[in-house]
């Protein structure tokens, strides 16, 4: 027979070292690089078929900041979401 766990458990946490630690991640907040630039979508909720498939980016506006695309459900055509791509940094002018 396994004896039952206690009712809560306390939690020790040196105040100091929490609180050293924050400081010390804090200078390199603004010096961080993103891990990836851009991620996209391979499966998402279809509100219409109610379950998770492989969605098709369709570009819908082209805006001044940005395209805007729409997450469209191959099974039902319905759309399962949106998103806006910034103008490329790039562009020729």
């Amino acid at each position: 027979m396994r004896p039952e766990p206690p009712a809560h458990r306390a939690t020790v946490a040196a105040p100091r070292a929490g609180s050293l630690l924050w400081l010390a991640m804090a200078g390199f907040k603004h010096q961080r690089r993103p891990a990836f630039e851009r991620m996209e979508a391979s499966l998402l909720a279809c509100p219409t078929c109610k379950r998770a498939v492989q969605v098709r980016k369709r570009l819908l506006l082209i805006l001044p900041e940005g395209d805007k695309y729409e997450y469209v459900c191959p099974h039902c055509g319905s759309t399962c979401g949106t998103t806006i791509q910034p103008e490329d940094k790039r562009t020729v002018q």
